[in-house]
C-alpha cells in the first residue's frame, strides 16, 4: 500500500536443480495439496492414467443430523410448530427443511436461494 503497487514475495526457492532437496519438494507438494479439492489434488499429484470421477461430501451433514437428534431439536421444533388450537400439523417436513438450512449455514454458508440448490444436490 505504501508503494502504490504490488510487490511480489518469494514463498519458496527451489535453488539449483542439481542441489534440489527432493524430500522438501515432496513435503511442499503434500502441504499444498491439502488446500485443494480432492479432484484437483489428485490431478496435480497423480500420474496421467488416473482419473478422478467424483466425490460426495457426506460426513458433515451426517454428524450434524446426529447432533441435532441427540440434542432433541427435532422434537422441540415439532412441539413449537404446533398450533394451540385447531388441526395438528405434520411438522416432519418443516423440521427437515429447518435442519437443512442450519446444516447449510454450518457446512457451506450461502444465501437462502443458494442453500436450496445446495440442499437438493
Amino acid at each position: 500500500p505504501v508503494k502504490g503497487r504490488a510487490v511480489p514475495k518469494v514463498l519458496f526457492t527451489f535453488g539449483r536443480e542439481d542441489d534440489l532437496d527432493r524430500d522438501a519438494v515432496k513435503r511442499l507438494v503434500a502441504s499444498l495439496s491439502r488446500l485443494l479439492e480432492p479432484g484437483d489434488a489428485l490431478a496435480s499429484t497423480a500420474a496421467g492414467d488416473l482419473e478422478f470421477v467424483s466425490s460426495v461430501p457426506f460426513g458433515g451433514a451426517y454428524v450434524l443430523d446426529h447432533l441435532w437428534r441427540r440434542l432433541r431439536i427435532d422434537k422441540i421444533v415439532g412441539r413449537v410448530g404446533q398450533p394451540k388450537r385447531g388441526r395438528r400439523r405434520d411438522m416432519t417436513v418443516t423440521e427437515r427443511v429447518l435442519f437443512a438450512l442450519v446444516a447449510n449455514r454450518a457446512l457451506a454458508p450461502s444465501s437462502k436461494l443458494a442453500a436450496a440448490d445446495w440442499i437438493t444436490h
